[in-house]
């Protein structure tokens, strides 16, 4: 195992992992899967897989079979997924006032930080702002090792 701090992936990653229609970005987000595999060090939430497996079998054009999009989310549930408890919503709620985040955004940071990590990976928020020891880094622009 790792001693390298953990990363907490929304969604943007993953989507353009498996975007093949924009090949920047997706060898971008490729460079952090491998590292995030190889460091053991990738985290998400239940509601990150969800979204996931809804974008990937309806959300695109053509959408993957449901098999292949239920073993893409079978095969990152190695990472621990979060689930959102008491503990995740106080958290979110007092992020929320404290930094002026939306709700969605302030979810996302509260099971970030319940998660025990150090860097999330997002381009909702903007890179390099520092939540409470929790950083933002966009996955997209910046390659794993400089954040």
């Amino acid at each position: 195992m790792s001693d390298a701090p953990l990363s907490f992936t929304d969604i943007g990653l993953l989507l353009a992992f498996h975007d093949a229609g924009s090949p920047e970005q997706q060898r971008a987000a490729a460079e952090w899967m491998r590292r995030l595999w190889l460091d053991n060090t990738g985290r998400l939430d239940v509601s990150v897989l969800s979204r996931l497996y809804e974008a990937l079998t309806r959300g695109r054009s053509p959408g993957l079979p449901r098999a292949e999009a239920r073993q893409v989310v079978r095969e990152l549930a190695a990472w621990q997924p979060a689930v959102t408890t008491a503990r995740t919503l106080n958290a979110a709620w007092q992020l929320e006032d404290r930094f002026e985040l939306g709700y969605d955004e302030a979810l996302l940071v509260g099971a970030a930080k319940v998660a025990g990590c150090r860097y999330l990976l997002t381009d909702a928020l903007p890179a390099g702002r520092d939540l409470d020891g929790l950083l933002v880094v966009d996955p997209l622009t910046t390659p794993p090792g400089l954040s």
